[in-house]
């Protein structure tokens, strides 16, 4: 009799391991199921990502594996340097809400640098310029 309630005992906390087991394992799930550690991650991802564009005031919202990114950067070239690191993620989708502001110089249609004065510039700012004829 002895010998048999040693196994049941054995058998119980094999069972207890057991159960314990599974309870972790429904954990991860929710977690998983709900976002859990995955979204989290992908924030600190999306985040890393975003400081390491160089550009200010940019944020990234992960909701379940869509990235919404929001800010204003100065022309397309910024529109496309965040979602080219942001593809690196590989999130499901991207919804960019980037808006684009007037750049802090204007450009002439001859793509010389205009400081929006209005006034020619002095001779000495131009002699070494071989391409202006004002």
């Amino acid at each position: 009799a002895t010998d048999q309630s040693a196994t049941d005992d054995a058998t119980a906390d094999d069972t207890a391991a057991e159960d314990a087991a599974a309870d972790d394992t429904a954990a991860e799930d929710a977690a998983a199921d709900d976002g859990g550690a995955g979204a989290a991650d992908l924030q600190a991802l999306v985040d890393e990502a975003l400081a390491g564009t160089g550009l200010a005031g940019l944020v990234g919202t992960v909701a379940g594996d869509t990235v919404t990114v929001t800010g204003e950067v100065g022309s397309d070239e910024d529109v496309a340097a965040v979602e080219a690191a942001l593809a690196d993620l590989s999130p499901a989708s991207i919804d960019n809400q980037l808006e684009v502001t007037a750049q802090s110089q204007a450009t002439t249609d001859d793509g010389e640098s205009d400081d929006g004065t209005g006034e020619t510039p002095a001779a000495e700012a131009t002699d070494s310029d071989p391409d202006f004829t004002g």
